[in-house]
């Protein structure tokens, strides 16, 4: 599938979703909606901007002037209105107006509104209840959120190139671990990898992530090497601590080509585990052998949940991690989650994250690999068999 045709698929997806939910029009404003819907990521979103869709599949996209040029040029949306802080024009220099305008064009007065309540802060939406006046408002915030849990063939390449770097990530990381090198020598050979594994093979391919309103994303290439006592410790800073023989390294690669995550965890030992961690490792791995013939179309997800907390309990452990997993995609965490109380079907298209893991106080251990589900079963699209103890 090409760029062009999983675009125009896309909003085929949202626009039929709207007619279900006898909407006219909506208006998106979260980066992922928006880039799902016009193929361009700003990357730096320190001015808003919004994107209109009728019913009827006419599409719009409202951008500051600087950004109007790259959005021509890269994005997929014909119907592009720039805004100015600095126009004479109230409706060029107010991209809500300039948004609401554009609604009532297409839908007319009076009609029903779909916004991502979500992701609008309360002094914007009632700013474009005012504009919107007589029409209603319909909050929409999941409609995207749960059309992306399904990925269409262009998707899922992304998501395979970025497996294939995280994968390069890992190995430099691992040489560095198993060279007794620390924390943060693993980070910075595995995002030094990376970043020349996507120059020598995926040039042409965008590596950046969704920034917000204060922040810019350069780089969608990260490292987290944590070890021994410092697993425990959701995602800290590495350190300059070297890494004993006898201690679990837990390493997180992520990364991201043209907006679409893939992960890749390994617990990594120099010398073989001992003791408790041993049978900590061994419980997780049984529980991970126990998942994998689940993940098919038509598993529950608490059901996998549910399976891998059996398994590490006939063990003698405890999770320790209130999931098993989470849908990957435009979000490194996005639906379908994994978790007790998830009813959500697995189906052929999504794309996983499974990562059974113990943590306690003093070590951890987990394995997280990119698994897409398949209309017969699944494919990992991660290595599942390297860098495993």
């Amino acid at each position: 599938m090409e760029p062009q045709e999983s675009f125009s698929f896309r909003v085929e997806r949202v626009r039929s979703r709207l007619a279900e939910l006898a909407l006219d029009a909506a208006i998106f404003s979260y980066t992922r909606s928006m880039y799902y819907l016009t193929g361009f990521n700003t990357v730096i979103y320190t001015r808003p901007q919004y994107v209109v869709l009728s019913k009827a599949g006419q599409l719009a996209f409202v951008v500051p002037k600087v950004r109007e040029l790259r959005a021509r040029s890269k994005s997929f949306v014909a119907d592009i209105h720039g805004f100015s802080e600095h126009a004479a024009r109230a409706e060029e220099r107010d991209p809500i107006l300039r948004t609401c305008l554009l609604v009532r064009e297409m839908a007319g007065p009076g009609v029903r509104i779909g916004l991502e309540l979500d992701h609008l802060p309360v002094s914007i939406h009632a700013r474009f209840a005012a504009e919107l006046k007589g029409s209603e408002t319909v909050d929409i915030s999941a409609l995207v959120r749960d059309l992306r849990m399904v990925k269409d063939p262009w998707e899922v390449a992304n998501i395979r190139k970025a497996a294939r770097i995280t994968e390069a990530g890992m190995q430099a990381a691992h040489d560095v671990i198993m060279g007794g090198g620390t924390e943060i020598g693993a980070n910075v050979a595995a995002e030094h990898a990376m970043a020349r594994y996507w120059a020598e093979h995926f040039p042409e391919d965008e590596i950046t992530g969704f920034g917000d309103s204060e922040s810019i994303v350069a780089s969608s290439l990260y490292c987290w090497t944590r070890a021994g006592a410092n697993i425990a410790l959701s995602l800290p800073a590495s350190t300059h601590k070297a890494i004993a023989g006898d201690e679990p390294v837990l390493v997180i690669i992520a990364t991201m080509v043209n907006g679409y995550a893939a992960e890749y965890e390994r617990t990594i030992f120099r010398d073989a585990p001992t003791g408790e961690v041993a049978g900590a490792y061994a419980a997780m791995m049984a529980a991970r052998e126990a998942v994998y013939p689940l993940l098919k179309p038509g598993t529950i997800c608490e059901e996998l949940m549910a399976c891998a907390k059996d398994v590490m309990a006939r063990h003698g452990f405890e999770t320790g991690q209130g999931f098993l997993g989470h849908g990957l995609g435009l979000g490194h965490h996005e639906r379908p989650h994994i978790v007790p109380g998830t009813k959500t079907p697995l189906a052929a298209g999504m794309v996983l994250a499974v990562e059974p893991a113990i943590f306690r106080p003093q070590y951890g251990v987990t394995q997280s690999d990119t698994v897409l589900i398949t209309e017969t079963g699944y494919e990992t699209l991660t290595d599942p068999k390297r860098f495993i103890c």
